[in-house]
């Protein structure tokens, strides 16, 4: 198997880990579908670095207010649906 058929599996992974959370655990969505960075790290088992570089790069869309960063949980699962691949 070669690198991109692994990233392919990871990102279909990580999109049904996600999936399966949020329906699970409601709370996971905050008010009208937000989500703090902790939550998101969490669901997609990365790292504070990584998810500030997505910042940066306008990988993952984000507000800010007073400091906290939100998310949208439709910008999470849009993000792994653009790189999800059903090979």
């Amino acid at each position: 198997m070669d690198g991109i058929e692994r990233e392919l599996r990871l990102v279909k992974r990580l999109l049904n880990r996600l999936l399966k959370s949020l329906e699970q655990n409601p709370k996971k969505r905050l008010r009208n579908g937000w989500m703090i960075g902790a939550e998101v790290k969490q669901v997609l088992h990365i790292s504070q670095r990584t998810l500030q570089t997505w910042r940066e790069n306008g990988t993952l869309p984000f507000s800010q207010i007073s400091g906290k960063i939100y998310y949208r949980t439709s910008d999470v699962e849009n993000l792994l649906n653009e790189n999800y691949s059903a090979r």
